[in-house]
């Protein structure tokens, strides 16, 4: 009786491990994951490779595996999120085959995930990717990344050591870490070819060797083809974006050379008939974001244009300087110091999340707000600059939302929204931003606007940022990246409605009040299509209220 207990005790330590078994699927089509697990059995599989084409039933399928541990996907266009499949025994997920896109947070409150490896060419992936993965250990890129978001790569994962980089990175964004004690740097084994920060290994862009040719070589169909998603080349907006990425992403003058010696000259026969074009756009792309705009011309004289400004006895500003109770906000101090506190006001009342759609809610601060707060989300730059110059018109300080966008705004989708105030004691607008909690001063010390930002960045003047400027309190801006980088490329052409209140854009407004129209100022020689050209006078002029 005594062995067989023996015998007993020592086998059960061993029963869980001889229940565990690897599945290989393949799939004869999307949605077919629940017959195979069906017909194979769920019980006891820890590790699940898949092959063959996935849809949203197969996710669903994968998630009712309930002690997954490692995981292995073929190729799709969106990544699938280990974060939707709430599976907390997974920890190890390899993708296996191509990925057109990783979305923002799709590595969130993960509890056991270790490692992560793409296996093969990624297309874009956004910043902000791994937050709260407390057993996280590395991720590893095998292959070709073709762009990324910028910049906080993770946040929350105490463990993780590495980011081994294999294969070749075209264009990178990202580089901040916040609390990740034991993370050693990135381990860059292949090539970063451009990168806006200095954590990552980047060659400037003309050292891109016959080596790295061979290392895009039989990529740069899926390149193309993940860039072609995107696009209709028979469009001429589509195809100036189309042929000014592949450019980008493989290093500029040398495309033509690199699609000849690829030998993909009937894919690519539209952007060889177009290369003078491709040669003209190749010299801004190889600039630095500062020496464009340092090589921008003389700003367009334009039209006078009139700014008008929702009074505070407005009803819907009423009912947001009463319920926020922004007297107090504001506080007593100087126009300045009133200014300061309405900015980290709203920078504090919700997150920046630049990847988020639009709230479904009338555009004015509290139904923003409410929003955010139900469903646990963030805005965008542009949501952030409405509601911030919500709550200075609440407390009669003109104020406008101002997009500050790139020379090349038709290829460039990201461009950055910031608000200008009208600072009375100083008799001037002011810069605040409310994405980064963030006002740009000389070197005196003096309060700057936009216009004024962009000429002391062309001509080489001393700028400074207020010391406490972050992003969601998990990484801190720098006057090198924030102007130097970002601000520079996004400050050649500056947008702004004429008519400000609450609820500018969106749905109509509560109180059925007209929309404004939209004016720009920009250099000389730019065509921005659609929008009334003013002069710099008259963008920056005292406001008047009406």
């Amino acid at each position: 009786m005594k062995l067989i207990l023996v015998l007993a005790a020592m086998l059960i330590p061993l029963l869980p491990q001889a229940m565990e078994r690897h599945l290989d699927a393949q799939l004869p089509h999307p949605g077919s994951l629940d017959s195979i697990l069906t017909t194979a059995g769920r019980e006891g599989v820890t590790s699940l490779t898949i092959t063959g084409s996935m849809n949203s039933d197969d996710a669903q399928a994968i998630a009712s595996i309930a002690n997954l541990r490692s995981l292995t996907l073929p190729a799709m266009t969106i990544a699938l999120s280990p974060s939707q499949l709430q599976l907390d025994s997974l920890c190890h997920i390899t993708y296996a085959g191509p990925v057109d896109l990783v979305g923002a947070h799709s590595f969130t409150n993960c509890p056991s995930l270790e490692t992560v490896t793409f296996g093969s060419l990624v297309g874009h992936i956004d910043g902000y990717m791994f937050f709260n993965c407390p057993k996280l250990r590395s991720v590893t890129f095998a292959g070709p990344l073709i762009d990324t978001g910028g910049e906080l790569f993770m946040s929350g994962c105490p463990e993780v050591e590495t980011v081994n980089v294999e294969g070749l990175w075209l264009s990178n964004g990202l580089g901040q870490n916040n609390n990740c004690p034991k993370f050693k740097g990135y381990n860059v084994t292949g090539k970063v070819i451009e990168s806006s920060h200095p954590a990552w290994i980047a060659p400037a862009g003309d050292n891109l060797t016959d080596a790295d040719i061979d290392m895009i070589r039989p990529h740069l169909d899926q390149i193309i083809d993940w860039m072609s998603l995107y696009c209709d080349p028979a469009k001429p907006t589509d195809f100036k974006w189309l042929t000014a990425n592949v450019i980008r992403y493989t290093q500029n003058q040398r495309l033509l050379d690199l699609i000849d010696r690829a030998g993909l000259t009937d894919k690519t026969k539209v952007w060889e008939e177009n290369s003078p074009y491709l040669q003209t756009l190749a010299h801004d792309l190889e600039q630095t974001k500062l020496d464009i705009l340092k090589q921008s011309k003389p700003l367009q004289k334009g039209e006078n244009v009139d700014f008008v400004y929702a009074p505070a006895t407005d009803s819907i500003l009423m009912s947001t300087r009463l319920r926020y109770n922004l007297d107090s906000v504001a506080g007593n101090g100087s126009q300045t110091e009133r200014i300061k506190n309405l900015l980290h006001f709203v920078h504090e009342l919700v997150r920046h999340d630049g990847s988020s759609a639009w709230p479904d809610t009338l555009l004015n601060l509290p139904a923003i707000h409410e929003v955010c707060v139900r469903d646990k989300r963030g805005v965008n730059c542009r949501i952030m600059a409405m509601m911030l110059t919500e709550a200075l018109l609440a407390e009669g300080i003109p104020a406008r939302y101002i997009t500050c966008l790139p020379k090349l705004y038709d290829l460039d989708n990201d461009c950055h929204v910031i608000t200008v105030a009208w600072d009375s004691d100083l008799d001037k607008w002011i810069w605040v931003d409310p994405t980064f909690d963030t006002w740009v001063e000389d070197s005196e010390g003096n309060l700057l606007h936009p216009g004024e930002v962009r000429e002391a960045l062309i001509a080489g003047r001393e700028l400074r940022i207020n010391p406490d400027a972050n992003w969601n309190h998990e990484s801190k801006q720098t006057v090198d990246n924030y102007l130097g980088y970002y601000m520079a490329k996004n400050l050649y052409i500056l947008h702004s409605n004429t008519l400000n209140q609450s609820e500018p854009e969106g749905r109509r407004r509560s109180s059925g009040s007209k929309r404004g129209s939209y004016v720009v100022v920009l250099p000389e020689g730019t065509d921005y299509q659609g929008t009334a050209v003013t002069n710099e006078a008259s963008f920056w002029a005292r406001p008047v209220m009406k």
